[in-house]
């Protein structure tokens, strides 16, 4: 037995290598995300300045652009995402104040009247942001400040402003403020302005970046992916063309064994079943040929021995060994054109048919060639020819005159003979492909054969990969089907 019946050195199960694709796949996502972290800079803080949170407050309804590009609208009335100053914690209400205080002494207005919030509770918001604003308070001075001497301390009545402590840190010219924040200042003259600044816009520079980077990482494993998906997927597709070719021609080349484990197991397995059935087929065909064969000798004996009987009785004898004879022939006839195809080659079935129509109608067969569209096949001409010649001649036969059409569709040639003649019983169309029955009455050679013509089409028919089926038409009259595969490509496997 050759080596494609067998398995030959280790291979990797399919399991293992499924899990192969996974690790490396979860290895490239792993690596292309951490080249995005770290590679890949922080979002820069949106920055504003006091002076120009100021200006803006000072003109309601216009837009002022900050130094990063931004625009700052004001709006006349309280902002609506001002921080509950009782969950604040106390090192960011003292920033909140302090920047309040700077911001209350540019706007030239009293602490009191500005209020600052920064959405500590907000998932989005980042501590940092308040570590950075808290570094440019600066440690308090030692010292204290007196107030300047022209400015009043404020009635006891009166809310009181920031802590005592806020005024001893030294304020730099033009503090910052990190968004997201909002403010709202009540005027002298009762109006209440608020500034919110949200968060920036979802599709920043560092999120189109990261994105950007999703996006990379996907371009370099997605080849990687497919090239794995198409080596797992190609042994079932070299299977499925096997099979095909196995179904057109019992004695084609095996399967070439390759792959995973359990794939080659498997293809091991299909060469050694197509090795057991053809050995099978063709013991079984030669067993019926040498009994077909073998029963010419017992039948010689006779024909010497009743040649001592009476004449009437010798003639009847004589008639059944005859038919006897005859249905050898037949039988030796038929186990050889369907054991014995030749090589396959290309053919046009619609050149072969039309040939064969010439080559009928010269003898004398009522046949005509209605179409006969192009449909390339692979096959054994000689085989073809003589299932093209039975339908024909059981056309012209018992249905008065044959009229035949080829047709190609996608995947198949088709090849039509349609008569005139009475048709058959729905319980015959299928019966009279079986070797020797025959529906003619009279039971003659001469006029119903030995009953293997059509047996014989469906077989070689079937060895080609077809099929040869009857159909009674609506209007009366019989057509006789072959369906042949087109031919395809020859695919390596």
């Amino acid at each position: 037995m050759t080596n494609v019946f067998r398995l030959t050195g280790w291979r990797a199960p399919l399991a293992v290598q499924v899990m192969g694709l996974v690790i490396v796949t979860l290895a490239g996502a792993i690596a292309a995300h951490a080249a995005i972290a770290l590679l890949t800079p922080p979002p820069t803080p949106e920055i504003y300045r006091v002076s120009e949170v100021a200006a803006a407050l000072r003109q309601p309804g216009q837009s002022i652009v900050a130094r990063n590009g931004r625009s700052l609208v004001a709006r006349r009335g309280a902002p609506a995402t001002l921080a509950d100053p009782l969950n604040t914690p106390r090192p960011v209400r003292r920033l909140e104040m302090w920047l309040a205080t700077s911001l209350a002494n540019e706007l030239g207005a009293k602490p009191q009247q500005v209020e600052l919030r920064f959405p500590i509770h907000r998932p989005s918001f980042e501590h940092r942001r308040l570590r950075a604003m808290h570094e440019q308070m600066g440690p308090p001075s030692r010292e204290p400040r007196p107030p300047p001497e022209s400015e009043t301390p404020p009635p006891q009545d009166e809310p009181r402003g920031p802590p005592p402590e806020l005024d001893q840190i030294e304020r730099p010219s033009d503090p910052f403020l990190i968004a997201p924040f909002s403010v709202s200042w009540r005027t002298a003259g009762g109006d209440t302005i608020g500034l919110s600044v949200q968060d920036p816009a979802w599709f920043t520079d560092w999120r189109k970046r990261v994105l950007f980077g999703f996006a990379a990482s996907l371009l370099l494993l997605g080849p990687v992916g497919l090239w794995f998906a198409r080596e797992l997927a190609a042994p079932f597709s070299r299977f499925s063309e096997a099979a095909e070719r196995l179904g057109r021609d019992p004695d084609t080349s095996p399967l070439e064994v390759r792959g995973p484990a359990e794939v080659a197991k498997a293809a091991a397995a299909f060469n050694l079943m197509q090795d057991r059935i053809r050995r099978y087929v063709r013991d079984r065909t030669v067993m019926i040929g040498s009994v077909a064969h073998d029963l010419r000798t017992p039948l010689t004996r006779i024909r010497f021995r009743v040649e001592e009987a009476p004449k009437s009785v010798r003639d009847k004898i004589n008639a059944d060994i005859d038919e006897m004879e005859a249905m050898i022939a037949a039988t030796l006839a038929f186990v050889r054109d369907a054991s014995t195809l030749v090589a396959r080659e290309p053919i046009d079935l619609a050149h072969l048919t039309a040939s064969m129509v010439e080559d009928m109608r010269a003898i004398g067969t009522e046949v005509t060639l209605d179409s006969a569209q192009s449909a390339p096949i692979s096959g054994d001409p000689i085989a073809l020819r003589r299932v093209i010649a039975n339908l024909i001649a059981n056309a012209a036969k018992f249905g008065s005159r044959a009229r035949v059409r080829v047709s190609a569709s996608a995947n198949q040639a088709v090849l039509e003979v349609d008569d005139d003649g009475p048709g058959l019983g729905e319980a015959d169309l299928e019966r009279v492909f079986e070797p020797f029955v025959r529906i003619e009455a009279s039971r003659s050679r001469e006029t119903g054969g030995a009953g293997l013509g059509l047996a014989v089409c469906r077989t070689l028919a079937r060895a080609h990969g077809g099929d040869a089926t009857l159909i009674n038409l609506p209007q009366g009259g019989l057509r006789a089907r072959l369906v042949l595969p087109l031919a395809v490509s020859d695919v390596k496997i």
